[in-house]
């Protein structure tokens, strides 16, 4: 069963990459983006790529972008890396300004 967190609660989102399946995760975190980035790596037979972390963003703004993305939507937090959502990324990286991280 999922783990529920209180929406309001701050951390991280990031935004990831499986290299070479059109595929992206987006998720949450309260734990470092290096720790998080290090288990799905590890359960991953692909390299898993950074695209986007922003931090300071709360659990309700990451289920809110999950809703937006309910018809690319995969398995889990995993969703088809669609041209909607590479302009997505584009224009929340260009919006978050020096307070995200883009790699």
């Amino acid at each position: 069963m999922a783990k529920r967190t209180d929406p309001e609660t701050s951390g991280m989102i990031y935004i990831v990459e499986a290299q070479g399946l059109q595929k992206i995760k987006m998720g949450f975190t309260s734990v470092t983006f290096g720790a998080r980035l290090a288990v799905i790596q590890t359960g991953s037979p692909v390299w898993i790529i950074p695209l986007l972390v922003w931090p300071g963003a709360t659990k309700r703004e990451e289920m809110l972008m999950h809703q937006a993305f309910e018809g690319d939507r995969f398995q889990g937090e995993w969703y088809w890396y669609t041209d909607a959502m590479r302009t997505f990324i584009l224009s929340l990286s260009r919006s978050l300004g020096e307070k995200g991280v883009t790699f």
